[in-house]
């Protein structure tokens, strides 16, 4: 289960957000793609006392039809098309949740975060026993994906919301990117923002009452912005094998900053290595 979420959890740096079908001329319509990763590839965790994710190999698969995709974790079917306009119904993966499944949670309490230990000589110990594990479920949202194209740069907004039960909130993604090809290389630059709603940042970053046993928190989580950038450049060697170098910085929203669960202000999600395409 936890290569399973390595995985994925790669996908979602790995590949631009949200994909159309017809973005691209490269595109093979109805048919699947696989591609094989090597290299070094890595997501820092923002979570105190969380290990960091590095794998050295991963894979995508991806499907384009005439109207439905996959691309990685994400899925969608295509509404409307024009030159210069796509409007898409999409399924995306939440990276909230899967930075308390980069180790075992069991393991993951406010206790040891803290360096709590049983008083020792005469004064009667503290039950520390009492303190569930910090856990959080992934969760998958899905809504509508609105895609312009211009001469200069291709503008997404994407309004989702949770269709897994996990906490009920919402996120409003925007980006503009830009993509440079030229006879050796290819490079790609990404800039936007995901907004993240109450009932999202609460689950994920508020402790719950039996987290904190008899101790007490006054965080409250609130609607906040996450901001990132992302640069990927890709050199292709053969047909289907591929240079690629891929960077993406995301500045933590203040009220997700304010957590004490969060120890970093920022995050790095990088790729260096081979891709090979099947």
């Amino acid at each position: 289960m936890k290569l399973f979420f390595l995985i994925f959890a790669l996908f979602s740096i790995s590949l631009s957000f949200v994909t159309s079908a017809f973005e691209s001329n490269e595109v093979d319509i109805s048919q699947w793609n696989f591609s094989l990763y090597l290299g070094d590839a890595k997501i820092e965790n923002p979570l105190i006392k969380q290990d960091d994710l590095d794998v050295n190999l991963f894979a995508s698969i991806n499907y384009y039809g005439d109207k439905f995709f996959i691309d990685g974790t994400t899925i969608g079917y295509s509404l409307f098309e024009s030159e210069n306009l796509l409007v898409d119904a999409v399924g995306a993966l939440n990276e909230d949740g899967l930075f308390f499944h980069f180790n075992d949670h069991k393991n993951y309490t406010l206790v040891n975060i803290l360096g709590f230990k049983p008083n020792g000589g005469g004064v009667r110990d503290i039950d520390l026993n009492g303190f569930d594990a910090i856990d959080r479920n992934i969760s998958y949202l899905a809504g509508v994906n609105v895609s312009f194209m211009n001469d200069y740069f291709t503008t997404q907004v994407a309004f989702l919301n949770d269709i897994t039960g996990v906490h009920g909130g919402n996120e409003v993604r925007l980006s503009f990117s830009k993509n440079l090809t030229f006879s050796w290389l290819e490079f790609y630059f990404e800039f936007g923002q995901v907004d993240k709603s109450e009932q999202l940042v609460k689950y994920y970053y508020e402790f719950q009452p039996s987290e904190l046993s008899f101790l007490r928190s006054n965080y409250e989580g609130k609607s906040t912005i996450n901001r990132y950038v992302k640069i990927q450049l890709d050199v292709p060697l053969t047909h289907s094998l591929t240079f690629m170098a891929l960077v993406k910085k995301t500045n933590v929203g203040d009220s997700i900053k304010e957590s004490f669960i969060v120890e970093k202000d920022t995050y790095l999600s990088s790729f260096i290595g081979l891709r090979y395409k099947f």
